[in-house]
């Protein structure tokens, strides 16, 4: 007797299935909530609040169960700080020095301070992402104050791993598609 083979579309499952309601969410998340005037920054006509971090977290972070989305979250989260105290901190520095040779010396220098310091907290596994966050800041600071920029953008990643790790845990296969 011939056994039937369910026959699957190979590369689309649950994972990316909530991969996609993941990235949904942080679109709906931005769309409706209004963090300029919850976090009170001030309004010059753009829109300086984007899901594009929350995104891209969200898709770095939903793994294949939830305790290694949260364990990405988790890396995720520690690179990001990393990245964004590292950036504010030269910003800081960067008031007494304006010259162009400077800004491209300091993202050298940064990237290896992202590095150290994912290495002496034996956290290498968020090296990448520290160093990924620290050139965002760097190269697109232009918003009026840069500081909230940073904090900005760290929130936003935040955001983006909250709804990936919610995600994973509470979106199932429906029972009648369990066989």
């Amino acid at each position: 007797m011939a056994q039937s083979k369910s026959k699957k579309l190979p590369g689309l499952g649950m994972r990316t299935i909530k991969t996609s309601v993941s990235v949904m969410l942080c679109i709906v998340f931005f769309e409706q909530i209004d963090l300029n005037t919850l976090f009170h920054v001030p309004s010059s006509g753009l829109k300086i609040w984007a899901p594009f971090y929350a995104c891209t977290a969200a898709i770095i972070c939903l793994q294949g169960t939830t305790m290694k989305s949260l364990k990405m979250g988790i890396v995720r989260l520690i690179g990001t700080a990393i990245g964004g105290v590292t950036g504010v901190l030269i910003l800081l520095s960067e008031e007494y020095v304006k010259t162009q040779q400077y800004n491209v010396l300091v993202v050298g220098v940064g990237i290896v301070i992202c590095i150290f310091v994912s290495n002496i907290t034996k956290k290498q596994d968020a090296s990448a992402i520290a160093c990924v966050v620290f050139v965002a800041i760097m190269i697109n600071h232009n918003t009026e104050d840069r500081y909230i920029y940073a904090v900005m953008r760290m929130i936003e990643t935040t955001i983006g791993i909250i709804i990936a790790v919610v995600v994973n845990k509470f979106l199932n296969v429906p029972s009648f598609f369990k066989k």
